[in-house]
């Protein structure tokens, strides 16, 4: 049986898998691949194993629309 740990939804997000559980990680503020690598450490030391897959899913950037924005038509 495989148990999944969920965090706070919100993207980017980390998906560790090991043999025996999934951890789904928030990863707020604009993380680096270090702030990654450094996530999956310690998330791997704590469940004392190794991680049988790592996917990082970040989201599409859009920009906020703009409160004076002008529709123009040509």
């Amino acid at each position: 049986m495989r148990l999944h740990h969920d965090a706070m939804a919100g993207e980017p997000l980390l998906r560790i898998v090991f043999a025996d559980t999934s951890f789904l990680v928030d990863l707020r503020d604009h993380p680096t691949l270090g702030d990654i690598a450094g996530r999956v450490d310690d998330i791997a030391r704590q469940h004392e194993s190794a991680p049988l897959s790592i996917d990082v899913r970040f989201s599409a950037y859009r920009e906020p629309p703009r409160a004076n924005a002008r529709i123009l038509m040509g």
